[in-house]
């Protein structure tokens, strides 16, 4: 039991930064113009830290699922497990403070345009813990060679499970707060 919470955690954790580090690269001048709507960074920095956050998510997630499945060294794992928790750990403060003191600026994180809510430093701290527990659980991390078919179906189903969870957390919890339209008009009676 301890090998498959700790291989769930290590791959969905890895997942979602991989996953959505391609999709930041992949949409780099609306990553950008995302970053430069929360007012956070000076003018003129926002590329530079849509790159960095993209290439990072990337590279960690990458690179962490490559050493997972082919087994590398506890040590190699526990070294790229504790550089996502850390990534994750920055996000959920980058995400409380924008929460607390730009709310309603776009959270720029996963896949949609999303405002910054509660919920965002809930999922970036989420993610935190599962980097987290697939980090102290390395020694018993389910990879090529000692994982067997069924083992691989359940845990391809639970990370895709719960990586899908984490980026529709926000939207999920926090519906858009946009003005009725529709029926929501006759029910709420603000016609």
């Amino acid at each position: 039991m301890i090998s498959f919470v700790a291989s769930l955690g290590a791959y969905t954790a890895l997942f979602v930064l991989l996953v959505s580090g391609v999709h930041h690269i992949v949409t780099q001048e609306r990553f950008k113009q995302l970053i430069s709507a929360q007012r956070v960074w000076r003018e003129g920095r926002e590329r530079a830290i849509a790159v960095l956050v993209a290439v990072a998510e990337t590279v960690v997630g990458g690179t962490g699922l490559v050493v997972v499945f082919w087994r590398a060294s506890p040590r190699v794992s526990q070294l790229v497990l504790g550089t996502a928790t850390v990534v994750f750990g920055i996000f959920a403060s980058y995400g409380l403070f924008l929460a607390r003191r730009r709310p309603g600026a776009p959270c720029a994180c996963g896949f949609g345009d999303d405002t910054v809510s509660s919920a965002t430093p809930f999922r970036a701290l989420m993610l935190c813990i599962a980097a987290l527990t697939g980090a102290l659980g390395a020694d018993y991390l389910m990879g090529r060679g000692n994982i067997q078919a069924s083992e691989a179906m359940t845990m391809t189903a639970a990370v895709g499970t719960f990586a899908t969870l984490s980026w529709a957390l926000d939207g999920a919890l926090f519906p858009s707060r946009k003005p009725p339209t529709g029926w929501a008009v006759l029910v709420d009676g603000e016609a």
